[in-house]
């Protein structure tokens, strides 16, 4: 009896076998699958926030190119209207400075 059933439980057990192998090849595949996806996602968030961190770096950039050139077009006014007052009165330009003439020139600094 048993050299009867031991072929059949062979089979029987090799194609159990095989389908559990089947599986388990199967559940790899799609775990490397959707691995693989999940890294191309965090990979494109990732520059994706570059992207955005760089753009708003040029911004800051620019913003701060603007406010130097404010700066340096209100010194060169300042100097400016000071080359022109002491152009319109050189011997008042060479008297010592009041205490107000001296807090607008340390400002002006």
């Amino acid at each position: 009896m048993i050299a009867v059933l031991a072929p059949m439980l062979a089979t029987r057990g090799a194609k159990i076998g095989l389908a559990v192998a089947a599986v388990v090849l199967l559940a790899l595949a799609v775990w490397l699958i959707r691995r693989d996806a999940v890294q191309e996602a965090n990979a494109e968030r990732v520059a994706a926030e570059a992207q955005e961190s760089l753009e708003a770096e040029r911004r800051a950039n620019d913003a701060e190119m603007a406010r130097e050139a404010a700066r340096e077009a209100r010194q060169a006014e300042a100097r400016a209207s000071l080359d022109d007052a002491v152009a319109a009165d050189p011997e008042a330009a060479a008297k010592p400075a009041g205490r107000v003439s001296r807090a607008a020139a340390e400002r002006l600094k």
